[in-house]
C-alpha cells in the first residue's frame, strides 16, 4: 500500500506542497485525476501534525464520493473507517472523537456553518473538485473566503481543482497561489463515431458486449449514461445480449454493476472491488464516477456524451429537467477514468466533428443557471440581508436572484422589505427545498402534517422510487394523481413493516425507501423541536390543499386536447407524462384488478417539474381545484 502511494504524482512534491500550504492561508492545487491530491493531501497534513490543533476536513461535491475515498485512505492508513477517518454524508454519519481526517458532502459543512460560522472543530479545509462548480461548492468557498480572515491564520484551506477555473480561484483569494502536480496517466486512445447514435442505450450495451466478447482479460468496461432509468435499461439489455449469445456461461463471466448516487453504501462496493479472475466488470454509471474516484481495472469507456441536467428559465420562473451534451471538459474526465493505471481505450458514441464544434468548453456554474431559491433563503438564514450583492465566486445574474426573492415572497418567507418572516426562518432549518418546506408549514395548519412529510420525503429524493410501469393497482387512488400515489407508497411501506419482499412486490425501489423514511423521521422529530404539532389526518383535500401552497406556481390549465398551458407562462405549452398516475384509475372496487387510462382530464393541474426529452410534459400531477388557489394563494390567484 505505501509503494502504491509513492507511485501517485503528488509524492514527488509533497514537500514542495506543504512548505506552500504553510506559508500561505489558501492555497490552489491543481492536478488531473489520479494526481493523488484528494487522498494523499490530508494525510501530509496530518502526518506533519495539523491535526494536533483540529481536523482536516475534505469536503466533495458528490456522497458517493465522501464515503468511497473515506473508505480508501483509511485502508492506506490501516485505521478502520470511522476512527482516525470518517466520513459524514446526510443520514449516515461515521465520525469519532478520535477522527483527525473528515469526507464530508459541501452541503454537510454548509449545514455546519449554521451552528458554528468559526469552524474552530477544524485546522484545515481541502475543498476538492473546486472546478465543478457546484451551487453549494460555490457558496461555501464564499463563506470560507471571510473565515480564513476571521481566523487570523489558525486555519488553512486548499481549493483542489482541476486545470480549468484555476485562475478564477486563485483572484477570488486575493492572488492566492496555484501549485500545479504534473499529470503523469497512461495514455488514452480515444475514438469517435462517424455519426450520431439515436439509441444511445442499445448502443452503448452492444458495444460492451462486442468489447467482452472480442477483447481478452483482464480488462474491464465503464459506460456513461445520464440518468438512473437510462442505466437499468442498459443493464437489461446487456443480460439479454449476452443470453443471446452465449447462454449462461457469457453472462457468468460478465460482473455488471449499475452506479448512480441513489445507490447504498452496500450497493457501491461492487463498484470498487477487485474483478475476480475470468471475469469482466461492466460498470454502467452517471457522472457520478467522472471525478474523484477511481474504479481499478477499467481498461474500455463507452461515452454517450451525455448528461442529464436541470434548468431555470428566469423569464418563466419554470425548472425543468433536460439530458444534453456534456462539456468538452467532462469528456476528457471521462477517457481519463481509461488511463487510471494502464493504457485505455475511450468510444465516443458521436462524431470528432461534434467535439471540436459543437460541445461547450466547460459545464455552466450551477449559480448562473439554476433556481437559486434554496440558496437565498439559507443565504438569509446566516444573515447575509443584501444577496444581490453577495461576494460571490461568480455573480449570478440579477434575474435569477430576483426570481428567488420573488418566490420566497409569494411563499410567505420573507416579507415585503426582504426580511425573514417566523415560517422563513422555520422553513430555513427543514431538510428540504423552499417549496417542500412550504407544505410542510401549511400542514401545520391543516393538521396533516404526518402524511405531508410523507410525500414531501419521497419528493426530496433525487431519483423516484418507482421501478416499474404501470404502477401496481393496489397504489392507485382513483383520479388523484402523483402526488398522492407517493402518499399510498409510504403509506404501503410503513403497513409492511418497511418489508423488503413489499417493495419487490409493488415494484418499489427499497434503496429509496430507506432514504425517504430517513427523510421523514428526521422532518417530525424535528418540527416539535420548533414548536409545531404532528399531526395526521384522512382529509386528502388538506392535504393536497398543504401541497399547493408550496407549488401554486407549477399550475398548468387544460386546452381540452390532452395539452396543458402554463399559467405562469402562456407560451408553454405541455404535455401530461405518459407514466403519471393521473391517467389511471382503477376498475372497480378490488385493488388487484387492472386499471385503464382516464378520459375525463382536469381542467387544472399542479405539476412538480418540466421534463424536456423529444417533447414537453408536465411530470408529478395533482388535480387542483380553483377554489383552493383562492384559498392558499389568493394575491397569486387574483
Amino acid at each position: 500500500m505505501e509503494l502504491a502511494r509513492q507511485k501517485l504524482p503528488i509524492f514527488l512534491f509533497k514537500n514542495q506542497l506543504l512548505q506552500t500550504i504553510r506559508d500561505n492561508i489558501v492555497t490552489i492545487v491543481v492536478g488531473e485525476p489520479g494526481s493523488g491530491k484528494t487522498t494523499q493531501l490530508p494525510q501530509y497534513l496530518h502526518e506533519v501534525g495539523y491535526t494536533a490543533s483540529g481536523k482536516v476536513m475534505v469536503t466533495q461535491p458528490r456522497r458517493v464520493a465522501a464515503m468511497s475515498v473515506a473508505k480508501r485512505v483509511a485502508e492506506e492508513m490501516g485505521v478502520n473507517l470511522g476512527a482516525e477517518v470518517g466520513y459524514s454524508i446526510r443520514f449516515d454519519t461515521r465520525v469519532s472523537d478520535s477522527t483527525a481526517i473528515v469526507y464530508a458532502t459541501d452541503g454537510i459543512l454548509l449545514q455546519q456553518f449554521t451552528h458554528d460560522p468559526t469552524l474552530m472543530a477544524y485546522c484545515a479545509i481541502m475543498v476538492d473538485e473546486a472546478h465543478e462548480r457546484s451551487l453549494n461548492t460555490d457558496v461555501l468557498l464564499a463563506f470560507l473566503k471571510d473565515l480564513a480572515l476571521f481566523r487570523n491564520g489558525s486555519l488553512r484551506l486548499v481549493i483542489a481543482s482541476a486545470t480549468l477555473n484555476a485562475q478564477m480561484f486563485s483572484d477570488f483569494f486575493g492572488g492566492a497561489p496555484i501549485f500545479r502536480i504534473p499529470n503523469r496517466c497512461h495514455p488514452v486512445r480515444v475514438f469517435h463515431t462517424k455519426f450520431g447514435v439515436s439509441n444511445y442505450v442499445e448502443c452503448s450495451a452492444n458495444t460492451a458486449v462486442q468489447l467482452h466478447l472480442s477483447r481478452p482479460l483482464p480488462g474491464d468496461v465503464l459506460i456513461f449514461l445520464p440518468g438512473q432509468q437510462e442505466i437499468l435499461a442498459c443493464c437489461e439489455r446487456v443480460r439479454e445480449l449476452l443470453e443471446e449469445t452465449g447462454g449462461a456461461a457469457a453472462q457468468a463471466s460478465v460482473l455488471l454493476v449499475p452506479f448512480y448516487s441513489a445507490l447504498s453504501q452496500d450497493e457501491q462496493r461492487t463498484v470498487f472491488c477487485k474483478t475476480p479472475k475470468n471475469r469482466r466488470k461492466i460498470v454502467v454509471a452517471t457522472n457520478v464516477a467522472e471525478t474523484s474516484i477511481t474504479i481499478e481495472g477499467v481498461l474500455y469507456v463507452i461515452d454517450s456524451g451525455l448528461v442529464k441536467q436541470s434548468f431555470y428559465d428566469a423569464k418563466s420562473g419554470m425548472e425543468w429537467l433536460k439530458v444534453v451534451s456534456c462539456s468538452r471538459a467532462s469528456c476528457v474526465q471521462r477517457a481519463g477514468r481509461a488511463g487510471r493505471t494502464q493504457a485505455g481505450f475511450c468510444l465516443r458514441l458521436f462524431p470528432k466533428k461534434t467535439f471540436d464544434e459543437e460541445l461547450e468548453a466547460s459545464n455552466p456554474a450551477e449559480i448562473t443557471c439554476s433556481n437559486l431559491t434554496g440558496l437565498v433563503l439559507r443565504l438569509k438564514h446566516l444573515g447575509i440581508d443584501d444577496v444581490l450583492n453577495f461576494d460571490y465566486v461568480e455573480a449570478p445574474p440579477t434575474l435569477l436572484l430576483e426570481n428567488a426573492l420573488n418566490n420566497l415572497f409569494a411563499l410567505q418567507l420573507i416579507d415585503a422589505a426582504g426580511a425573514l418572516t417566523a415560517a422563513g426562518a422555520t422553513a430555513a432549518l427543514l431538510p428540504c427545498s423552499a417549496q417542500n418546506a412550504a407544505a410542510v408549514l401549511a400542514s401545520c395548519e391543516y393538521n396533516c402534517t404526518n402524511e405531508v412529510c410523507m410525500i414531501v420525503a419521497l419528493l426530496e429524493l433525487e431519483a423516484g422510487v418507482l421501478l416499474s410501469q404501470p404502477v401496481h393497482p393496489a397504489l392507485l387512488r382513483e383520479n388523484l394523481g402523483d402526488f398522492m400515489l407517493q402518499l399510498a407508497i409510504f403509506r404501503g411501506y410503513i403497513a409492511a413493516h418497511e418489508s423488503p419482499q413489499w417493495c419487490a412486490d409493488h415494484g418499489i425501489d427499497e434503496r429509496g425507501m430507506l432514504r425517504a423514511r430517513n427523510i421523514h423521521l428526521q422532518l417530525t422529530a424535528l418540527l416539535p423541536t420548533l414548536g409545531l404539532p404532528v399531526r395526521s389526518s384522512e382529509s386528502v383535500v388538506d392535504v393536497l390543499k398543504s401541497l399547493l401552497r408550496g407549488y401554486f406556481c407549477n399550475l398548468a390549465k387544460s386546452n381540452g386536447n390532452r395539452s396543458y398551458t402554463l399559467v405562469q407562462n402562456r407560451e408553454v405549452i405541455a404535455q401530461l407524462h405518459p407514466a403519471s398516475a393521473l391517467l389511471c384509475r382503477r376498475r372497480g372496487k378490488d385493488a388487484t384488478q387492472s386499471f385503464f387510462r382516464v378520459q375525463a382530464l382536469p381542467k387544472l393541474v399542479m405539476f412538480k417539474e418540466l421534463v424536456f426529452t423529444k417533447k414537453q410534459f408536465l411530470r408529478g400531477l395533482m388535480p387542483v381545484d380553483p377554489e383552493w388557489v383562492r384559498e392558499v394563494a389568493p394575491e397569486y390567484f387574483e
